[in-house]
């Protein structure tokens, strides 16, 4: 991994989770925070491949992430609203939902 930059490596995992190889796009992407730990779309990315496994907890730690670099992103303060709402946490999801509503 290390010949490739950090934008190449990010296309790589993207890839991969087109191909359902899920497990290497995590590595991937893990490998791009080590090296560039602000890089937020790999953290929306890992967030995603959580949800997709029904990972709430571990998503939030991903979404949250991404905020504390980027906290004007609507749709991941919705995305934050729905791993809430997936576990019946509604009153949590309505908070989120609404700060996302606020940002747009």
């Amino acid at each position: 991994m290390e010949q490739l930059n950090i934008d190449e490596l990010f296309e790589k995992a993207v890839a991969f989770v087109c191909d359902g190889k899920y497990e290497e796009a995590t590595n991937i992407y893990l490998y791009i925070l080590k090296k560039q730990p602000r890089h937020y779309m790999s953290c929306e990315k890992l967030a995603d491949l959580e949800i997709l496994q029904g990972n709430y907890d571990a998503a939030r730690k991903y979404l949250r992430k991404y905020l504390h670099i980027n906290s004007l992103n609507s749709e991941i303060w919705a995305k934050l609203g729905d791993t809430y709402f997936c576990q019946g946490g509604y009153l949590k999801a309505v908070k989120y939902y609404k700060k996302s509503l606020a940002i747009n």
